[in-house]
Formats: C-alpha cells, sequence, structure tokens
C-alpha cells in the first residue's frame, strides 16, 4: 500500500522587494516568504522504491563582497596609470610620465535582489541486497543574477540597415571624461536542467562501489561576477544588446561521470603471509567529463569600443563551411573558420560556441593498518594520483586570432597548459599516540 514518507512545506523568511515573488496570496491569506516544499512518497507500500521532490525559491543575498569589488576602482582613490616600455630593471621611474586613465567601477543604483528557482525529482529503488539505484531529473531557473559589464563608456552606435550595430571610430564617447566605467548589476538570468543517475552496490562484503552520472546543460547571458571567476573570462561586448551574450555557461559540462569504490583485499590462509599481505584495503576514484566551452575572439579593439576595452569580447565572423575544431594541442580549433569583421562593428560568432579538452583521472590508494591499539596505531598508505598518466588539457591560452593591424596571429589555438599533473606517487607511514 502507497504511504507518504515525508511531506514538508514553508515560507522562508527574506529581503522583500517590490519586484520580488515575496508577496503570495493563498485562499484569501497574504502570505510573506520564499516557498519551499518537498515530498518522500513508497508508492508500492514496500520500502523498496522511494519517489522524491521538491522545489521552491532561494534568495542569493546581494553582500560586501559586491559592494566592495564594484568599489574598487572609485576616483580619486584609484587611477590606472598605463607605462610604455619602461626602462629595466627601475620600471617605478616611468611613472611619472606615465598617462593616466581616469576609471570608474560602480553597482547597480537599486538593485534587484538576485534569486533561483529550484525543482527536483528522484526515484530510489533497491534492486536487491546491497544494490541500490536512482535516476532523477534537478533544474534551475536564476533571476536578476549579479554579473559584470566591463565597460558601459563606449560611444553611441549607430544601427545600420541590416540591423547591425556600428561604432564609429569618431564618435565621442559617451562620457568623454572617463576612459572606461565597468557596472556590477543584477540585470542576467540562467537556465540548468539535468538528468541524474546513480548506482551503489556492496558485492561480496568486500567490495564498495558508488557511481554517479549526469547529463545537464547550463545557460546563461552572463557566467562572470568577479573578474578571472573561470579560465575562460568571457567580457561582455556591448550593453546595448545583453541578449546577445546569452549562451552555454563558463562552467558548463554536459557529461559528467564519477565513481569510487574500496576493495579488502583476501587475506592469505598463511598465517606468517597474513602478517604481511593481510589487511589492506585498494581504494580509488574515476572521474570523466567533457571539457567548458569557450569561443576565439578578435584580440583588439576592432569595434572602436574604446582604447580601454581591448578584445573585451569581441567576437569574429564565422565562415561557414570550414571545419571548426582539429584537436591538436597545437591548433586546437581551426583559426582559418573565423573572420575579422568588418571596422566597428561586432561578429556574428555566438558566445561558447567551441568545447575545449575532456578530463580523465584516476586515483588509486592502497593502504593497512599494521598495529593498533587503544592508544597506539601504525598505518601505512601509498598513492597513485593521475594513475593513467593522461594528459588533461587547459582551454587554448591563445584564443586571439589577429593583431591590431588586423594580420593573423601565429599562435591562435594554442594550448599551453593542463588541467592536472603526470602521473605522481606518494608513500606515507603515520604513528598515532
Amino acid at each position: 500500500m502507497a504511504r507518504i514518507l515525508s511531506c514538508s512545506a514553508q515560507l522562508a523568511a527574506g529581503p522583500f522587494n517590490a519586484t520580488e515573488p515575496s508577496t503570495w496570496t493563498i485562499c484569501g491569506n497574504t502570505l510573506h516568504g520564499w516557498p519551499r516544499a518537498s515530498l518522500a512518497w513508497d508508492p508500492a507500500g514496500n520500502g523498496r522504491t522511494v519517489v522524491r521532490l521538491g522545489g521552491g525559491i532561494f534568495c542569493d543575498l546581494l553582500g560586501t563582497r559586491e559592494l566592495m569589488v564594484a568599489g574598487l576602482y572609485m576616483p580619486p582613490f584609484y587611477n590606472r596609470e598605463i607605462i610604455s616600455k619602461p626602462a629595466f630593471p627601475n620600471a617605478l621611474s616611468a611613472i611619472g610620465t606615465a598617462s593616466g586613465q581616469l576609471n570608474v567601477g560602480i553597482l547597480a543604483y537599486r538593485p534587484n535582489q538576485p534569486y533561483v528557482i529550484q525543482a527536483q525529482l528522484r526515484v530510489e529503488h533497491e534492486f536487491g541486497r546491497g544494490i541500490v539505484g536512482q535516476i532523477g531529473y534537478a533544474g534551475a531557473r536564476g533571476i536578476h543574477l549579479e554579473g559584470q559589464i566591463s565597460n558601459l563608456d563606449t560611444p553611441q552606435p549607430q544601427l545600420l540597415p541590416n540591423g547591425q550595430m556600428y561604432f564609429s571610430a569618431q564618435a565621442p564617447l559617451m562620457n568623454p571624461a572617463f576612459s572606461a566605467i565597468s557596472i556590477h548589476a543584477t540585470a542576467f538570468d540562467s537556465v540548468y536542467h539535468s538528468l541524474n543517475a546513480g548506482l551503489q552496490m556492496t558485492l561480496l562484503k568486500s567490495l564498495r562501489v558508488q557511481s554517479k552520472f549526469t547529463w545537464s546543460k547550463s545557460i546563461d547571458d552572463e557566467s562572470i561576477a568577479v573578474t578571472s571567476d573561470f579560465y575562460a573570462n568571457e567580457s561582455i561586448p556591448t550593453m546595448y544588446n545583453l541578449r546577445q551574450n546569452r549562451g552555454p555557461s563558463d562552467f558548463d559540462c554536459p557529461i559528467a561521470f564519477a565513481t569510487n569504490f574500496i576493495y579488502d583485499l583476501p587475506r592469505p590462509a598463511s598465517r606468517l603471509a597474513k602478517l604481511v599481505f593481510g589487511g589492506w584495503q585498494l581504494d580509488g576514484t574515476l572521474l570523466a567529463q567533457s571539457g567548458n566551452p569557450f569561443d576565439p575572439i578578435v584580440g583588439f579593439d576592432n569595434a572602436n569600443l574604446g582604447s580601454s576595452t581591448t578584445a573585451q569580447g569581441e567576437r569574429p565572423d564565422l565562415i561557414l563551411g570550414q571545419p571548426l575544431m582539429t584537436g591538436s594541442v597545437q591548433q586546437y580549433f581551426n583559426p582559418l573558420a573565423f573572420s575579422l569583421p568588418a571596422a566597428g562593428t561586432l561578429g556574428n560568432l555566438g558566445r561558447n560556441v567551441l568545447r575545449g579538452p575532456g578530463l580523465l583521472m584516476l586515483n588509486l590508494a592502497l593502504d593497512r593498518t599494521i598495529y593498533k591499539r587503544e592508544k597506539h596505531s601504525f598505518h601505512m598508505r601509498g598513492e597513485v594520483f593521475n594513475a593513467l598518466n593522461h594528459p588533461n588539457f587547459q582551454l587554448p591560452s591563445g584564443t586571439g586570432l589577429f593583431d591590431g593591424t588586423g594580420a593573423r596571429l601565429s599562435g591562435a589555438g594554442q594550448i599551453t597548459a593542463t588541467t592536472t599533473s603526470s602521473r605522481q606517487i606518494q608513500l606515507s607511514a603515520r604513528y598515532s599516540f
């Protein structure tokens, strides 16, 4: 017989704002708060299958971090000086002749409160003794999320007949008193969907295995709240069309698989051999996942957005019919598949359209407690990190395609670093008392 194992609902108190969904009318009664609910249900009533679902609205409070970051670049306490080819090694002596740039970093006036709508559904089933599987869905919708627009102070664009924006090199900046005005605003949103599956097994009382698999998609308008949040820092080219920046999140990882195991090695029958080889335990973790997204950039201020916005997310034009990826370390993507947009315009390439190298990592450990008493113990352990010695490459460091003259860069698409180390072996012995 089906039965409900648990059920809960609440309105969590939070900051109230006229633009936020914090006021609710139920049966004629006005309630304040952020609604959340959960349910656990045993449809068969035998304790072998459980359906869990839940959801709610969760507030992501703006804190002092956002206020401090937005106020770092505020005159007269901050001023950027550009030094061109200073004499070595006395670079500081060139500051007196440097050209100062008046920069401002601000927080949007009366920002909205960011919040996230989350929902989950999961079914768990016991297939047999020691074997439990689960499958489910998880989704989230972020609203009024905080992000950074690197520069508002660009020339005012003209709208061409084809709908494309044109920034004239002769047009003045919106505010000529400043070279750049960056802003942290709550003008962005996101959406996330995922299929999750897992399996836990205990076999022969000596082997325990736990595995997880996720197939997901994360899309947003902006992933950066603070500069250098992620390796692929995708800046927003212009404030006039934030929707043009919508694409896979910088941290989007469509496929992720992880498993870990613990195996108690068999004890030898011989008493003498048992003293040496008995009691050892082998454990390991395996992680395999797809790479993060990225895209090539023009490499210089081809769109005339302003002198301080060099390569500010300006993407090239896509050439149809050309292969995009090569997969080699020397040239991971094909630079010839992209062309330089017309001066004063932004390219038609979308955000984060390419996918970087995946990751594969296997770690193993062998350990044993040699001696153990109430107040004393001796423990030995050997570990192998990246046991397969698999090279896990970073995203290409050469994402710029052109130099300031429009000529193609020879290092475009080149990968110069890895995300993990090569195989490493570590041995340890520990005496506790």
